[in-house]
């Protein structure tokens, strides 16, 4: 079970980056504004990463907070400054929001 968290937990890092790094006309669109799309990406993968790694919460959570930074970095130096502040603090906030998520369902599941 833990070998599927982790295949999906970075197949959906690798959809994440790419999707956050590819330019606007790629990006999918909904009915969903872009932040809201982004920082749910970034709380489903911050998830699957610590229900792939429980023991190693920490890591991910720098793991993750580091990532929604980083993509952030990666969309000014590959797009010509299309980024923001504003964008990073939703992707850390999404990925916070899972991982807290995350630990409260692995914790909930163990008590059982």
């Amino acid at each position: 079970m833990n070998f599927a968290f982790q295949t999906l937990a970075w197949l959906m890092f690798a959809t994440v980056v790419l999707l956050n790094t590819a330019p606007v006309e790629w990006k999918p669109m909904s009915a969903v504004s872009l932040k809201t799309w982004q920082s749910i990406a970034f709380a489903l993968m911050a998830m699957l990463f610590v229900f792939a790694y429980p023991d190693e919460r920490r890591i991910v959570g720098i793991f993750c907070i580091f990532g929604a930074i980083l993509t952030e970095l990666l969309q000014f130096s590959l797009q010509g400054g299309n980024s923001r502040v504003d964008g990073a603090l939703i992707k850390c906030l999404g990925a916070t929001l899972g991982l807290l998520g995350g630990a409260l369902l692995l914790q909930c599941s163990s008590l059982h």
